[in-house]
């Protein structure tokens, strides 16, 4: 199994300037019938977060994964200046679009992936922006979005609307 630290930077960021960091990790050996996992961590969290899931989905079910540090959250949050949490709220737009700007990333880089096994998983914060990237790239196979704090309800209900 192989871990890196890797950056690339925001295509849609007029006042981003930050290289937008990830993890990867990815099986020994990467061939035509390797998958990729995203995995999108919570607001306060960071890309490690879920590295001990990584491990084993690399592992296990031969899938290259990758956790994107999206914009203000993480390591990227700076509240003393004024980066982060306390910032205007844009319901995701851009951290849809710094995910899915990770998931250029890697298959512009490992071109023998198999496209389709595209797989989403975000936990809180991290599944409100797995579902609605699954929207806007249609290619994902499956989507695990844990999100229970997108609305007001009375009753918890999960991603397919089952009562817990």
């Amino acid at each position: 199994m192989k871990r890196y630290e890797i950056a690339y930077r925001t295509t849609n960021g007029v006042k981003e300037t930050r290289p937008i960091t990830a993890l990867m990790i990815e099986p020994d050996t990467i061939g035509p019938d390797t998958g990729v996992l995203l995995v999108t961590h919570g607001w306060g969290p960071n890309r490690f977060q879920h590295e001990d899931k990584m491990r084993v989905a690399a592992e296990e079910y031969n899938l290259v994964c990758l956790a994107v540090e999206y914009r203000q959250s993480g390591y990227a949050c700076d509240p003393v200046g004024g980066y982060g949490w306390d910032c205007p709220y844009d319901a995701s737009f851009y951290q849809v679009l710094d995910v899915l700007n990770g998931l250029r990333f890697l298959l512009e880089t490992r071109l023998q992936l198999d496209r389709s096994r595209l797989i989403h998983y975000g936990g809180s914060q991290g599944g409100h922006i797995a579902l609605p990237q699954t929207v806007r790239e249609r290619r994902f196979d499956s989507v695990c979005g844990r999100a229970r704090k997108i609305c007001r309800c009375s009753r918890r209900r999960d991603m397919a609307g089952y009562l817990r």
